[in-house]
């Protein structure tokens, strides 16, 4: 069953918590304050954009960020940053419309290109993402490292 009476719109404040809630069904867990600070900051920066689902009753049931990517080696493109809907509400259409708001974004933005990165075990997402008309254009690894003023980084010389 499709969901025709979706509200696809801007996040504000007023949503950190269910943008909170839904981040858990990631598995990322979030404060409303944590949220609302990461809003703050990103409605302060160009090429951020944060929209939300919101069904009939004003009850928001998906969220999808992107942000402009700068490279020195390829031209810029927009990047999905997160993307979730509520369990309820998958397979009705909520998601490939979160994505639409995305790829107009990107266009008013000046990119041509919108990507995502998506966890290996998430099977039903690259199916999703294939379904909206992505394509896997290369498969690699994500290495982080927690750096402080006290970290010696070990970089070879």
């Amino acid at each position: 069953m499709r969901t025709t009476n979706l509200n696809i719109r801007p996040a504000g404040p007023d949503d950190a918590a269910d943008i909170a809630r839904l981040s858990l069904e990631l598995g990322y867990e979030a404060t409303p304050g944590d949220i609302t600070e990461r809003l703050e900051l990103m409605c302060s920066r160009d090429g951020h954009e944060v929209f939300v689902a919101e069904d009939a009753t004003g009850h928001i049931v998906g969220w999808i960020h992107i942000f402009a990517a700068s490279r020195v080696e390829s031209d810029g493109f927009a990047e999905i940053g997160g993307l979730v809907v509520d369990a309820t509400y998958r397979r009705r259409g909520t998601g490939a419309r979160l994505v639409r708001a995305a790829e107009e974004a990107a266009r008013h933005h000046g990119f041509g290109l919108l990507r995502v990165r998506s966890r290996v075990e998430r099977g039903g997402a690259h199916d999703f993402y294939e379904d909206c008309g992505f394509s896997t254009v290369k498969t690699q690894r994500v290495y982080e490292k927690l750096v402080s003023e006290n970290t010696d980084t070990n970089l070879k010389e």
